[in-house]
C-alpha cells in the first residue's frame, strides 16, 4: 500500500519538523533574564535589577515528540539527508502520536523601569512558527512507509479528533508592570501586555471517527482493496498556502497579501518573600528624617502565575476549504496515491473527488486560529546563597481545540547558580518528548541553552531537540 498525500505531509512534519517546543526553558525565570522576560510573565520587569535592558534578539528553536527518536551522532551528520532504520527509527505501538514544535524570535524588544510610583514599561516584537500533531493513532503511524501491510489485513484500524496544526504570526506588544504591595517581608507585583497579533498563514487538518478495514481480492492479483474505509475530513488554511504544496510558494506575496490583525493579551502576578526582610533600616543614629533604603537583598521565595496569548486571529479560507465524507469502501489502495500531474493539495483533494473517495459536506467560509494560550506557573526557592531551585509548570488551555497550534504542556525543575554577573542552570522536564535534561548559562547580556543537551548526550536515540540564545544589552540600577 502507498501513502495518500495526507499521510505523506504528516509523515513530513514529523521528520522534517525537528525544530521545538521547549521555550527558552531553564533561562526563563532566572533574576538574570534580559527584557525577554516580559513574554513570560509581564509582571517580571517591575522591580527590575535592571533600570533598562535592550534585547537584541533571542531565539529559540527545537521539537518534542513520541512518534520518533533519533541517534544524535547521525542527526549532525545526515541533517538533509535522514534515513529510517539508520538515522531515525518510528516508535512503534503504544498510543496515539504527538508532536509539538516552534520557532520563536524576539526581534528587538526593551524594558524601563521608572521607579516605584510609576512602574516600569517594556515593548516587544516577536515572531513565532508553530506546528502541533495530535492523536495519529499508533496503527496508522506503523503504516507509514511500510512496503508490507500483511499485518494489517482483515483488521479494523480506526483514528479519531486527530488534529494537524500550524500557524505563522508575529506580534508587537506593550507592557505594563508595577508593584501593587510592600512590606519589609512581602511584595506583589503585577502586569499586563497587549498585542497587535499580525497573522501571516494558518491551517488545520482534521480526522474523525476513521474507520478502515484492507482486504485482498479474491480474484489473485494480490491488488489491496478497503472492505471498509470511511470517516470525515476536514481541512482549513488560509489563502496563500496552496502554492506551497505545489513548490513555488512565494513568501513576499503570502505576506503582502494575506496579513490577518487581530489583539492579543497576556497578564500576569509575582509575589516574593523576604525571610529577613527586603529593606533594613539605614545606621543613622536619632534621624526621624532616616529613610529605609532600597538594598537588594535576595528573595526567600518567588511565586508566579501568568497566562500568555490571549485571542485568536481570524483568516479568510481558502475555497477548498471545507468538510468531507470520506468513503472508499470497495475501493482499491493504490486509488488513494496521486496523480503525477497534480502537486497542490486542492488538486489531490479534486482527484479523490473525481474518484468518488471523497465528497463535499460543509463549505468553511470563515475561522479563526486561536492563539496558544498558557498557563504558567512557577515557585523559585533561594535554598542557599546563590543557589536557587526553580519548579512549575506550562498548562495548554485551548485543549483539542480544532483551530490551534499550541505549546505541549510540561513539568520542570531548574537547580540553578547565580552570579553578580549571570547564571547556569539546568532544566529537568516532563513533557511531550518524554524525560529531558539540558543545561545553559547566561553573562551580562548573553545566554545559551537547551532544554534537552544533556539528555541528547546521554541517550543513544533522543526524542526531544532544542537550542535558545540571544543577546541584550542590560544597564543595572
Amino acid at each position: 500500500m502507498k501513502i495518500n498525500k495526507i499521510t505523506m505531509m504528516t509523515a513530513a512534519i514529523l521528520l522534517a519538523g525537528l525544530v521545538n517546543a521547549q521555550d527558552f526553558l531553564g533561562y526563563n525565570y532566572n533574576n538574570y533574564q534580559t527584557a525577554g522576560g516580559m513574554i513570560f510573565n509581564p509582571a517580571s520587569i517591575a522591580d527590575s535589577r535592571y533600570k533598562v535592558n535592550v534585547n537584541l534578539f533571542s531565539f529559540n528553536v527545537g521539537l518534542m515528540t513520541n512518534a520518533i527518536s533519533i541517534d544524535p551522532s547521525s542527526f549532525v551528520s545526515n541533517f538533509d539527508h535522514l534515513k529510517e532504520g539508520r538515522d531515525y527509527s518510528k516508535t512503534t505501538g503504544g498510543g496515539t502520536k504527538n508532536l509539538h514544535a516552534n520557532l520563536d524570535l524576539l526581534a528587538p524588544s526593551f524594558m524601563i523601569d521608572l521607579g516605584e510610583k510609576i512602574g516600569s514599561f517594556g515593548f516587544s516584537t516577536r515572531l513565532r512558527s508553530m506546528t502541533s500533531v495530535n492523536n495519529l493513532s499508533a496503527q496508522v503511524f506503523d503504516m507509514i512507509g511500510n512496503s508490507s501491510h500483511s499485518d494489517y489485513l482483515n483488521q479494523r484500524i480506526s483514528m479519531d479528533k486527530f488534529r494537524l496544526s500550524a500557524h505563522a504570526f508575529a506580534d508587537a506588544g506593550l507592557t505594563y508592570a508595577r508593584t501593587v504591595w510592600e512590606t519589609d517581608e512581602h511584595l506583589v507585583k503585577a502586569g499586563i501586555t497587549g498585542k497587535l497579533i499580525l497573522g501571516f498563514a494558518g491551517g488545520s487538518l482534521h480526522i474523525d471517527d476513521l474507520d478502515m478495514k484492507i482486504n485482498q481480492e479474491l480474484s489473485g492479483t494480490e491488488d489491496e482493496i478497503f472492505d471498509q474505509f470511511h470517516g470525515k475530513l476536514t481541512a482549513v488554511y488560509s489563502e496563500g498556502i496552496d502554492p506551497l504544496f505545489a513548490g513555488n510558494f512565494d513568501i513576499g506575496t503570502l505576506l503582502d497579501s494575506h496579513t490577518s490583525k487581530s489583539l492579543g493579551l497576556d497578564i500576569g502576578v509575582e509575589y516574593e518573600w523576604y525571610e529577613n526582610g527586603r529593606s533594613p533600616k539605614t545606621d543613622a543614629v536619632a534621624d526621624s528624617t532616616a529613610k529605609k533604603k532600597k538594598k537588594r537583598t535576595p528573595y526567600t521565595v518567588k511565586a508566579s502565575a501568568s497566562i500568555t496569548d490571549i485571542g485568536s486571529v481570524k483568516y479568510t479560507p481558502s475555497e477548498y476549504t471545507g468538510s468531507y465524507i470520506i468513503n472508499g469502501e470497495n475501493k482499491k489502495v493504490s486509488d488513494l496515491d496521486a496523480p503525477p500531474e497534480g502537486n497542490t493539495f486542492s488538486d489531490y483533494l479534486e482527484y479523490l473527488k473525481s474518484e468518488g473517495i471523497v465528497a463535499d459536506d460543509q463549505i468553511i467560509s470563515k475561522y479563526k486560529m486561536k492563539l496558544p494560550t498558557t498557563l504558567r506557573l512557577n515557585v523559585d526557592w533561594n535554598a542557599y546563597g546563590m543557589f536557587y531551585l526553580n519548579a512549575g509548570t506550562h498548562l495548554n488551555l485551548v485543549g483539542s481545540s480544532r483551530f490551534v497550534a499550541k505549546y505541549p504542556s510540561l513539568v520542570y525543575l531548574t537547580p540553578r547558580m547565580e552570579f553578580g554577573f549571570g547564571a547556569i542552570y539546568s532544566p529537568l522536564s516532563v513533557g511531550g518528548g518524554g524525560f529531558n535534561w539540558g543545561l545553559g548559562f547566561n553573562v551580562g547580556g548573553f545566554f545559551i541553552g537547551s532544554g534537552a543537551a544533556i539528555s541528547s548526550i546521554v541517550k543513544s536515540n533522543i526524542s526531544a531537540i532544542d537550542i535558545h540564545f540571544g543577546f541584550a544589552v542590560p544597564i543595572s540600577k
